[in-house]
């Protein structure tokens, strides 16, 4: 029975017309090709090389039995190169969750993007409000701000979390700018429905972080609906920078209050051990990387 890797050999004695050469290309010692050569032609029970003490010739079998191999060798390569692109196309499917805010402003257009490039994948996508157990819920991915540091998991940093104090131009100019947080006491806030509330909102000090107590004419558990209050001019409010970052940005609102905003951490892209590693895992997290990761979006400027 003839061996691929026979074959192998003596196409590349064929191509560089020489045992030594051969040997070298192949980087195998050169008494290895001269042995397979000859198990080669015992197998075939045919002489394939004129040999002399100077040169090296191939017989009329060796001719024909080397064009055949370099086709053989040829298709084995492209072969080979098919099945481990196939083993490292992403495929399957790909179980992602993630803060709703941030999921459905940042995470949304990957996901689409990711499937219109890689055709024999699927996504199931969740948001949620409280992070989850990613290993016993199966999922491979999750984008929260920090981690709970389960050593069953690993965590890729993708930049900065931020908060911010904005309220609209219109809303500075009619009522003015807070410079310091009790300033807030004089001013209408708009309240996010939380289990913390009561406490206020939080600022940097020399003490380290200092609540101050707000008040305003609405309370609402929606970080639109806290939007478009601050955007109508009805108060200061308190939001995650990747949800005011646009507005900021063009100037539908404005960041005030800049030097107490409190350090909250980054933005972590989170995955079980191990699943790193697996194609449609990675894939997809390059793709994160070069779109979130370099230059943050939701960073207010």
């Amino acid at each position: 029975m003839l061996r691929l890797d026979d074959l192998r050999i003596f196409a590349r004695i064929a191509e560089t017309g020489s045992l030594t050469a051969a040997a070298k290309s192949l980087d195998l010692p050169k008494q290895t090709v001269s042995r397979r050569l000859y198990e080669l032609e015992r197998a075939l029970g045919a002489e394939l090389v004129h040999r002399t003490t100077r040169r090296l010739r191939l017989t009329d079998i060796g001719v024909d039995l080397a064009t055949r191999c370099e086709q053989i060798v040829r298709l084995s390569d492209e072969a080979s190169l098919a099945v481990s692109a196939a083993q490292l196309a992403p495929r399957g499917t790909l179980r992602i969750t993630a803060d709703v805010l941030f999921g459905e402003r940042f995470i949304v257009p990957l996901v689409n993007e990711f499937l219109s490039t890689n055709p024999e994948m699927k996504i199931e996508f969740t948001v949620t409000r409280a992070f989850p157990d990613l290993v016993r819920e199966g999922f491979d991915l999750a984008f929260w701000v920090g981690h709970p540091g389960a050593k069953s998991l690993v965590s890729v940093p993708l930049g900065s979390a931020q908060i911010r104090y904005c309220a609209s131009p219109e809303y500075v100019e009619r009522r003015g700018r807070p410079m310091t947080p009790r300033d807030l006491r004089d001013h209408d806030c708009i309240e996010l429905v939380m289990e913390e509330a009561g406490r206020g909102w939080p600022f940097r000090s020399k003490r380290g972080i200092e609540w101050i107590r707000i008040g305003g004419r609405i309370r609402t558990n929606s970080f639109e609906a806290m939007r478009q209050a601050a955007l109508s001019g009805l108060g200061v409010a308190l939001f995650p920078a990747f949800v005011a970052a646009e507005d900021v940005r063009v100037g539908r609102l404005v960041s005030v209050l800049d030097d107490h905003v409190p350090d909250v951490g980054t933005v972590e892209m989170v995955s079980p051990k191990g699943r790193f590693s697996l194609p449609k895992v990675r894939c997809f997290a390059d793709l994160v990387r070069a779109r979130l990761g370099r230059a943050p979006p939701w960073v207010v400027p």
